[in-house]
């Protein structure tokens, strides 16, 4: 897989965390934040590949 790839799968990650947070009211604040997580994650590994020149 390529890193666009592995960025695209940590953003879905980052999806599911949202969609989690408004059904389970109980762990909206948790949900939240791991779902931020994987998307900043998913932001640094298309900003590694850019500069890496792959």
């Amino acid at each position: 897989m390529t890193a666009r790839h592995h960025a695209m799968l940590l953003a879905g990650i980052a999806v599911l965390f949202g969609i989690v947070a408004v059904l389970a009211p109980a762990m909206r604040e948790a949900a939240v934040v791991v779902g931020l997580f994987f998307l900043f994650l998913a932001g640094g590994v298309l900003n590694w590949d850019r500069r890496g020149g792959h």
